[in-house]
């Protein structure tokens, strides 16, 4: 598990430029992200690392295919 700085900091980064993507994002991480395993959390965290475009692809459009990196957070972001 993360401890209480960067989980502050990852919560911080799921702020985005775009209301969609930063709403799903937040609300991942507020009901999920402390119950994941350390790899999703890695990917997770690797995740908020792209960049918003990427992201709406992945989250909104789902037109774009997504980095085998990313696949198995994105499948878990997109269960909801």
């Amino acid at each position: 598990m993360t401890t209480t700085g960067s989980t502050a900091k990852l919560r911080f980064l799921c702020r985005r430029g775009m209301k969609e993507t930063e709403e799903i994002l937040q609300i991942f991480f507020d009901e999920h992200y402390e119950k994941l395993s350390p790899e999703l959390q890695a990917d997770f965290a690797a995740l908020l690392d792209c960049e918003d475009p990427e992201l709406w692809d992945w989250l909104i459009v789902k037109t774009q295919t997504e980095p085998d990196q990313l696949k198995n957070i994105l499948a878990e972001i997109n269960k909801d």
